[in-house]
């Protein structure tokens, strides 16, 4: 490739050239700078989307590490499924309040969110993984939490399935990256089962519809935050 000297202005002296060579030095200048500049950006661009991927950053069901290869936005997302252990309450919490403070803002009480007590959280996670109240499967990338699910078999279902889908949180960086539909699946298959959403939660209602869940009529109020939830039914 020809580099042409730079010349900041065409009334700069740029000797043995006339006018009108001068400005097509310039301009071929100025044009092989910009694009330069375009490729850093667009590398910068890719780093970005790395970074934000990679930073982000018990007794249970006896499962080995299952891999599942999915796409999030334009890369390949490597999450491993395994079964949750006593020693993971801790990791779990905190990508549990994680989950809730980026998930529920502006729907949940701020004052809520702003007092949520992780210490709290990982003796709760602890006490349901040591006690069987709970079965819990975490997805993993790069060793880092990006997905729990849990689940157990309610005692006041009612007239729904007694299988209960008790949470579901993936990382705002795996959404649509079909991590949660792993999870899922790994929860409750196909079975009949049913789960509690908070009634102002489209997205979520969403992904429960497309996999078979619908609103069966019945509303509660969550002791915690207040707020309304719907109850949504798959089979019977």
């Amino acid at each position: 490739m020809v580099v042409f000297r730079y010349c900041r202005d065409v009334s700069d002296n740029c000797p043995t050239v006339n006018d009108a060579t001068r400005r097509t030095r310039v301009y071929a200048d100025v044009g092989h700078l910009l694009f330069r500049a375009n490729v850093t950006l667009m590398r910068l661009d890719r780093l970005n989307v790395t970074f934000k991927r990679n930073g982000w950053s018990a007794t249970g069901a006896k499962l080995t590490g299952v891999t599942t290869e999915q796409r999030a936005d334009d890369e390949d997302v490597r999450a491993t499924l395994r079964a949750a252990q006593v020693s993971d309450s801790r990791s779990i919490a905190q990508f549990h309040t994680r989950c809730w403070r980026e998930a529920y803002r502006g729907l949940v009480p701020q004052d809520y969110l702003d007092r949520v007590d992780v210490d709290d959280r990982a003796v709760r996670w602890r006490d349901r993984l040591v006690n069987g109240g709970r079965r819990a499967v975490v997805a993993e990338v790069g060793g880092q939490i990006v997905g729990v699910v849990s689940w157990a078999r309610s005692r006041d279902a009612g007239s729904a399935p007694p299988l209960e889908l008790k949470s579901l949180y993936v990382a705002a960086a795996y959404r649509g990256s079909g991590i949660a539909a792993d999870l899922l699946d790994r929860a409750v298959g196909t079975k009949a089962a049913h789960l509690w959403v908070f009634e102002d939660n489209p997205r979520a209602h969403q992904f429960y519809r497309k996999h078979g869940f619908a609103p069966d009529g019945e509303r509660d109020v969550d002791a915690d935050t207040g707020l309304w939830e719907l109850r949504m039914v798959r089979g019977r």
